[in-house]
């Protein structure tokens, strides 16, 4: 299968049939995931098996789900773990907005968000919503606005999965410090982890993008077996969703860039 260079961005094809467990193709393409992550941090994954059907409807759920009452949508709320909730109304950010779904796998918590956004029942969107977590949304600006609809960040997630609509936007920084430009394409997936993004609107029109996060449930081990003077441990061992509400008390303008230095480093 190998990887192919798109725009420096490494490329893997998902769409091969016998991508099974334990088959020959699955071991090269976990090959080409891991040297894409280790590289660069991020890879273009690509799905030629979605149908144009499944992509319509999908994005057309999120123009119906953000033109919703913004009270309504302020409901979807977290007392759990930070970020799992609606983010918006930003004086920094004027044009984004997102709405999470926990757990979104689940037909409960499908069920769940979407009798609390139309609690008369909306049955088309809770069918289309099984595997998304997070619905963004980037107005256009207007002209005396900024076009910035994401400032540069680096998600706090294990693993960030990108899936955008038909206005582009979306940049990823590389390990080299390079930012490229990601075009939005039906059938293609960005995946990267901690690797520092952000959204430029460039096009006329109102983009939006689905994002599944995932998170690790406990304890972030530090294998200190591997440590030695060539190479000294630099951060100790951490729950991750502790580190999110520490990132949520401790981020600010003036915070420091990699607050995880400052939550586990040695």
């Amino acid at each position: 299968m190998g990887l192919e260079s798109h725009r420096k961005l490494p490329v893997i094809n998902f769409s091969e049939k016998n991508l099974k467990p334990g088959s020959s193709a699955w071991t090269s393409t976990c090959n080409d995931v891991q040297r894409a992550l280790e590289e660069c941090g991020c890879f273009e994954a690509k799905f030629e098996k979605m149908s144009p059907q499944v992509y319509e409807v999908a994005f057309a759920g999120a123009e119906e789900l953000f033109g919703l009452p913004t009270e309504v949508k302020m409901k979807n709320t977290s007392n759990k773990q930070p970020y799992f909730e609606y983010l918006g109304q930003y004086q920094s950010l004027p044009l984004y907005e997102s709405l999470a779904i926990d757990h979104p796998t689940s037909f409960d918590a499908t069920a769940s968000f979407t009798n609390l956004m139309w609690p008369t029942g909306n049955d088309s969107f809770r069918k289309n919503t099984n595997n998304l977590l997070r619905y963004f949304k980037y107005n256009e600006p207007k002209m005396e606005q900024s076009n910035a609809g994401l400032l540069p960040h680096a998600d706090k997630t294990l693993f960030s999965i990108i899936h955008q609509g038909k206005v582009s936007g979306l940049q990823l920084k590389l390990k080299d410090d390079q930012w490229v430009d990601v075009p939005p394409l039906p059938t293609s997936f960005y995946c990267h982890c901690w690797r520092s993004i952000d959204v430029i609107l460039k096009e006329k029109g109102t983009r939006y993008s689905l994002g599944m996060f995932s998170f690790i449930s406990g304890t972030v081990h530090i294998l200190e077996e591997q440590g030695g003077e060539t190479h000294p441990i630099k951060y100790k061992s951490f729950d991750h969703f502790e580190f999110l509400h520490f990132v949520k008390l401790n981020l600010g303008p003036n915070s420091n860039p990699c607050l995880v230095k400052d939550f586990t480093g040695v």
